[in-house]
């Protein structure tokens, strides 16, 4: 008789709770520990990249070896991260979605491979700001489904004296979900 009690007091606490109001949790809306773990690596990974390596700053290249291909110098790049052009073009991939991929390897094609050597474009540009930020390890991100299965998710970036939002878009994709732009922080 108490195991009958006990097991319907389970049920209707269960189905209290199922009644409270809250959004109906799927397979498509649920964001577990993984996910988002994910995403703060994808975001990590997006700031790196705009702060780093393509607005803010460039890999380091060695321009003592730079070389002239059609009329565009070109130096070989030194950072240890990506040993070759292919293993940087791989690793934007697991970032962005593939048409993000590729338009940020067009828009910025200051990278490129010459002759099988990862190499830059060597040139005197100016770079746009010097204000690198990051995600504030400290504040979790607020992250909500969207209706075409895609998450975006507000993270709180940091400077060295200032904080923003910015809101970040994962698209579910074959190889899992990956960014579907470059973010700035501005």
């Amino acid at each position: 008789m108490k195991r009958i009690i006990s097991a319907l007091s389970v049920l209707f606490l269960i189905f209290g709770l199922a009644s409270c109001g809250q959004k109906e949790v799927t397979p498509e809306t649920y964001i577990g520990e993984g996910a988002k773990i994910q995403f703060r690596m994808r975001v990590d990974a997006n700031q790196k990249l705009y702060n780093d390596v393509f607005v803010l700053g460039r890999l380091e290249c060695d321009e003592g070896k730079a070389i002239e291909k059609d009329g565009v110098r070109w130096a070989p790049v030194i950072d240890k991260t990506y040993p070759s052009y292919t293993m940087f073009v791989e690793n934007i991939k697991g970032i962005y979605t593939e048409e993000c991929a590729k338009k940020l390897l067009e828009d910025y094609d200051f990278y490129g491979e010459i002759d099988g050597v990862f190499c830059r474009k060597v040139s005197g540009d100016e770079l746009p700001g010097d204000t690198k930020w990051v995600r504030d390890t400290e504040k979790e991100p607020v992250i909500k489904a969207n209706d075409d299965g895609s998450f975006t998710a507000e993270y709180r970036l940091v400077s060295d004296k200032k904080t923003m939002k910015q809101e970040f878009t994962f698209v579910k994709t074959e190889a899992g979900y990956r960014l579907d732009e470059l973010r700035s922080a501005d």
